[in-house]
């Protein structure tokens, strides 16, 4: 039975590890852009118990173990936040779009999440993620945000009554042009959307997730490509992909898997202080 207690604890380490995978798809049901994990099992080394290879041999397997993860990457359904900084990268069905950052360190990560705020660094307005990573332009550059240095205000003349003077031709007549310092704002900033950067990959299945909520990319996602146009809404956010129904159902099948494991590493010990027993 010692091979039963070693299979048995194989199955509860790998239905551990796949609790930790639904519970931290559960725990980002919030998290905007964040797409969730898949774990794939595979079965362990058998062995023959009878040391004969013939199709009559008797076989017994060690266990199981949790062989990978996969990323989903499903689109996520998309909120309206009527902010000018959030933004859904808009999908085609043959493919998948991401921003690209620019961390502190100057590593090269990759994310769906477009909740982005402006950071000011040596005088200059940077376009940035919530971790305060730069957002790449479409030639992987810093993304500079500029605002109206100054605002006009028009005033015209007028009579006694508080009535426009009009001139022959019908039009008021310009009394004055009130010149007024900006504030580096939403109103008065001069930003161009379209010049975010999306890339794709040819396998984005293959990306790596790494914190933040963000990726970097391997030999199995292939390099990055800059969509020439892509398609950005504004004011919206694309919320987790995670559904909530799956992953409770998950944990049901996780959790009795670890159950029955357990059961069976209980069981086998009793059998071993059974022949432990034996005179």
């Amino acid at each position: 039975m010692i091979r039963g207690f070693y299979s048995a604890r194989a199955g509860l380490i790998a239905h551990q590890e796949h609790m930790s995978v639904i519970a931290n798809n559960l725990a980002n049901i919030n998290t905007h852009g964040f797409k969730p994990m898949r774990s794939a099992f595979t079965d362990l080394m058998y062995q023959n118990l009878n040391r004969v290879r013939n199709e009559n041999a008797a076989q017994t397997g060690h266990g199981v173990k949790i062989n990978k993860t996969d990323i989903m990457m499903q689109q996520g359904a998309h909120e309206s936040t009527q902010r000018m900084l959030d933004f859904v990268i808009v999908d085609d069905l043959d493919s998948r779009g991401f921003f690209m950052l620019e961390t502190e360190a100057g590593n090269i990560r990759y994310s769906r999440a477009g909740n982005f705020s402006l950071s000011l660094r040596d005088d200059i307005y940077y376009l940035v993620n919530g971790n305060g990573d730069y957002v790449l332009n479409s030639e992987g550059e810093r993304i500079e945000i500029e605002f109206n240095e100054y605002t006009y205000e028009t005033v015209y003349q007028t009579d006694e009554n508080g009535d426009l003077i009009l001139d022959d031709d019908g039009n008021p007549i310009v009394e004055r042009v009130i010149e007024h310092k900006s504030n580096p704002d939403y109103e008065h900033m001069v930003f161009d959307p379209s010049v975010i950067g999306v890339f794709r990959f040819d396998n984005p299945w293959g990306l790596e997730a790494v914190n933040a909520n963000s990726f970097i990319e391997t030999e199995m996602s292939g390099e990055p490509v800059a969509v020439e146009i892509p398609r950005l809404m504004q004011g919206y956010l694309e919320r987790s992909a995670v559904e909530t129904a799956n992953e409770m159902a998950n944990v049901i099948v996780a959790q009795r898997a670890f159950s029955f494991s357990s059961r069976m590493v209980q069981v086998a010990d009793e059998i071993e202080q059974t022949i432990n027993q034996l005179r």
